[in-house]
């Protein structure tokens, strides 16, 4: 029965139903429009914006050749006021003659200067010059089309027509000087180069050189001083700085180099003090063991046992360059011990050294660029 009444629609309904229809059709179709109106005015001004830039690319093209056309007209210019000279100096009866008095032999030809050869350019490497396409200088390079030659940074220097500042290279060092990234650099201590060196050579093990040594002959051996005990009255029980040698042991690469007699009971003792004078702790050392205050304990390795001069004195060469702390005998390492945490730390600080319960029948290498004593020292302990 409901199926029935739904199908019976009364005239006005039917109507109202077809209009209503009707209605969402003429709003899809007019959704539609709009979304087309949008899609127009986008695209539009898209092609707006396209115009806009090739204009622009236009625009700057012309100035571009305007610029370029300007310095061809000038140095045009200059041409034809010379030539317009040498064609009245060819009207005057007392300047025409033979080829090289003036006559029109010697007249000459201007450059083809034509705008169209001159907005080319020039390669790079070169610039535009009086007679076309002129070669940069030394110690200058250009791009392609550049109206002027560009100098290297200072200190560097170029070969003729360089393209680029990649070209620009660190002029050779002289002797005592190595290449770097950033240019120069002198030589340190105990080392030597010569002209154009890229690294310097070290001196050979137990000889030293000042900075900037320029030869294997720099390298020359300190003397041998005898050690100074410091215990003693006259030198304050170690704490008077003349008894003491200025020592950067730390970052030296030779290192204090000491002769003794070596034995199971006596014991070599070198007391280590900061900038300020204190105390930074004691290295010592025998046939039997090798100790670094806080930090080093053990026994004296077979190798040094071993390596000991039996009628004589050994010479140990003692460093703690980099806080690392190495014993060596004739440039060979028989013994290392990489410092750590607070002992690098520590040690790191070692500014002076002083000699303690040491005879003067031991001596030490004095290194002249590296270590300072007073004119005091010996005196005081009796090794003069």
């Amino acid at each position: 029965i409901e199926k029935k009444e739904k199908k019976e629609l009364t005239e006005e309904e039917k109507q109202a139903l077809k209009e209503a229809k009707e209605q969402r059709q003429r709003e899809r179709e007019g959704s539609g429009k709009g979304l087309l109106k949008d899609n127009e005015e986008y695209q539009a001004k898209k092609k707006a914006r396209k115009e806009e830039k090739r204009r622009l690319e236009e625009e700057a093209r012309r100035l571009a050749e305007e610029a370029r056309e300007t310095v061809v007209e000038t140095q045009q210019g200059k041409h034809i006021k010379k030539n317009k000279k040498v064609n009245k100096n060819k009207d005057d009866p007392e300047t025409t003659g033979p080829a090289g008095l003036g006559g029109p032999e010697t007249t000459p030809a201007l450059l083809p200067t034509t705008p169209a050869v001159m907005r080319a350019g020039c390669h790079a490497g070169q610039v535009q010059g009086p007679g076309g396409c002129e070669e940069c200088p030394v110690n200058t390079y250009s791009l392609a089309g550049a109206l002027n030659c560009e100098p290297c940074p200072r200190g560097m220097v170029s070969s003729p027509g360089s393209t680029s500042p990649d070209a620009c290279t660190f002029a050779p060092c002289s002797a005592g000087y190595f290449m770097t990234e950033s240019g120069c650099q002198q030589c340190g201590e105990n080392s030597y180069s010569g002209a154009g060196a890229s690294s310097c050579e070290p001196c050979p093990e137990g000889l030293v050189s000042a900075a900037g040594s320029s030869s294997i002959a720099d390298c020359q051996a300190g003397p041998e001083l005898p050690v100074c005990d410091c215990w003693t009255e006259a030198c304050g029980y170690c704490t008077d700085p003349s008894c003491s040698v200025g020592f950067d042991l730390s970052s030296s690469s030779v290192g204090l180099s000491v002769r003794s007699k070596l034995n199971l009971q006596d014991i070599n003792k070198v007391l280590l003090f900061d900038e300020s004078g204190q105390l930074v702790g004691e290295l010592q050392w025998n046939l039997r063991a090798i100790s670094l205050e806080g930090c080093v304990r053990c026994r004296t390795p077979l190798k040094l046992r071993k390596s000991r001069i039996r009628r004589g004195a050994t010479p140990w060469s003692i460093s703690l360059d980099g806080g690392v702390f190495k014993v060596k005998i004739d440039g060979e390492v028989l013994y290392q011990n990489k410092l750590k945490g607070e002992c690098k730390e520590m040690y790191c600080k070692v500014r002076r050294i002083a000699f303690s319960g040491m005879s003067c029948d031991n001596t030490f290498s004095f290194l002249p660029s590296a270590m300072e004593i007073s004119e005091e020292y010996g005196n005081k302990c009796g090794c003069s």
